[in-house]
């Protein structure tokens, strides 16, 4: 295993470094898949096993890669919260203000936005295993005494782990999501399954409804599943239909460590105002995020891990 940020990548069989426009990433090539990790914002930008060729993450042609803003698509990170669902503070005693009070921090949290350090690296015949911290903690109100890391292994799947450890001696709250784009050939002709339950629907005043029995996608979506004792929602996978979408095998996506499963896709409208997204992008993504929407409480030395597995 290779640590620290002065790694010598000309020793390393299977990762290279490179660069899009001002962003770094590592190229991984190994026996059973290629893959792109940008290291601005731990950002997985693609994931193709080698057994079927198939992208199984979507980019926008439009993104941006200027470090201005949150890259649009592949996998990002929203920490240590997800959305505006701030957690209350819980770092300060003599502070009981709740984050929700605030409106001017940006969505999705402060490490999607910035360059993360490469922490670890191995490599085995199956497998390449890379581990980033970011550069910046403490942030908005945060301590620096709560961490947290990303693993990504890069086998004949992509397991993705996202690691939150409270060093400190009080309690403190995070939410988080892996915002996981995946390529689909068309959103008219898939179907999800593994998907039961009640979820909030964000462009309905984030009233409760039932999923529905025959899960397809045919307008804009924006709803957080809710994980119960029946539901525990830990895989989910996507069918093509198979008369309109040949040769393309099913998706698969499992987590743990989750309380809901996010469903997002912008539709046209939301598109057509998306500067880094092609108004015709929505036709070939769809997001199905682990995420933990409701704000869970680290006690003190404890880790808590979110954790994707894309098949």
């Amino acid at each position: 295993m290779l640590t620290d940020t002065k790694i010598d990548y000309t020793v390393l069989d299977t990762v290279n470094r490179a660069s899009i426009d001002k962003v770094d990433i590592l190229e991984i090539t190994n026996k059973h898949c290629r893959a792109k990790l940008s290291l601005f914002g731990a950002h997985l930008l693609s994931f193709i096993p080698q057994k079927d060729q198939r992208e199984r993450l979507w980019l926008s042609s439009a993104a941006i890669f200027d470090k201005s803003k949150a890259i649009r698509g592949g996998i990002p990170v929203c920490w240590p919260w997800f959305a505006d669902i701030y957690p209350e503070h819980h770092n300060d005693e003599s502070n009981s203000q709740s984050l929700h009070a605030s409106r001017d921090y940006p969505a999705h949290g402060f490490v999607r936005t910035q360059d993360w350090d490469v922490s670890a690296i191995s490599e085995s015949e199956d497998e390449t295993k890379i581990t980033l911290q970011p550069s910046k903690l403490g942030l908005f109100g945060f301590e620096k005494s709560l961490n947290v890391e990303i693993e990504f292994t890069f086998a004949e799947k992509c397991t993705v782990k996202l690691s939150s450890q409270n060093l400190s001696s009080i309690s403190q709250s995070i939410t988080a999501a892996l915002h996981s784009y995946l390529n689909v050939p068309s959103i008219d002709t898939l179907e999800l399954h593994g998907i039961e339950g009640k979820f909030i629907d964000k462009l309905e005043d984030s009233r409760l409804f039932d999923s529905p029995a025959r899960y397809r996608i045919q307008q804009e979506v924006d709803r957080i599943h809710l994980v119960d004792d029946s539901n525990k929602m830990e895989k989910v996978s996507v069918s093509f239909d198979e008369r309109t979408t040949s040769n393309v095998a099913n998706l698969s996506v499992a987590h743990t460590g989750h309380d809901s499963v996010i469903i997002w896709n912008p539709w046209i409208d939301k598109s057509a105002k998306m500067a880094d997204m092609p108004p015709e992008g929505y036709r070939n993504m769809l997001c199905i995020e682990a995420a933990i929407s409701s704000p869970h409480c680290i006690a003190p030395n404890e880790r808590h891990v979110l954790e994707q597995i894309i098949d």
